[in-house]
């Protein structure tokens, strides 16, 4: 039918299209990333630097489940998606609220204002890693994410095991470089 040729057409130009984009941890200001409520001995670089899941990120539980990350980029970047990986427990992410563009935040101002995109996943999703794309329109000039998990399914703490941003980086025009090449044109 019309509709599910439609719908296998998105999927292909999003396949072909997500392909592009690259894990961003090269543009990622490791000296300024933030997490709220990270256990001491299971810190945020865990989740951004590792590979496999013997290290990790995971809430204090002593606090509560919930985690408030901020990620800085070190240029401006387009983001796409998050993919990320969870135990398929209790313990894994169900509700993540994104916010663009901000400074710090606390717990309270989180829950309060409205985010960019909010992302929900589902009982079986962790099965392997999760891609979830994120509304590419509304995250194209991103100098810092903030990744607020508010709730897990359950569990004392929430974990993650690994977590990575996909998009693309804004390249920084330099007028320099731009007014040399037309003083070079206009001298041919």
């Amino acid at each position: 039918t019309q509709s599910t040729w439609g719908i296998f057409a998105h999927s292909v130009i999003m396949a072909a299209s997500s392909s592009s984009f690259v894990d961003l941890a090269e543009y990622i200001d490791f000296q300024n990333i933030e997490c709220l409520n990270q256990h001491a001995q299971y810190p945020l670089t865990n989740a951004l630097r590792q590979k496999n899941d013997d290290l990790y990120l995971r809430s204090d539980e002593d606090s509560d489940a919930q985690l408030l990350i901020r990620i800085p980029f070190n240029q401006p970047v387009k983001l796409h998606t998050i993919k990320m990986r969870a135990p398929s427990d209790d313990s894994a992410p169900q509700i993540i609220k994104i916010f663009s563009n901000r400074g710090s935040m606390g717990f309270g101002e989180a829950d309060e204002e409205e985010p960019v995109q909010c992302v929900t996943f589902e009982a079986d999703n962790f099965e392997g890693d999760v891609v979830k794309p994120l509304r590419f329109v509304k995250f194209q000039n991103v100098t810092a994410i903030i990744l607020y998990v508010c709730e897990n399914r359950g569990a004392d703490f929430t974990r993650i095991n690994r977590l990575e941003l996909l998009g693309s980086a804004i390249h920084d025009t330099k007028m320099s470089e731009l007014k040399k090449q037309a003083h070079d044109h206009d001298h041919e």
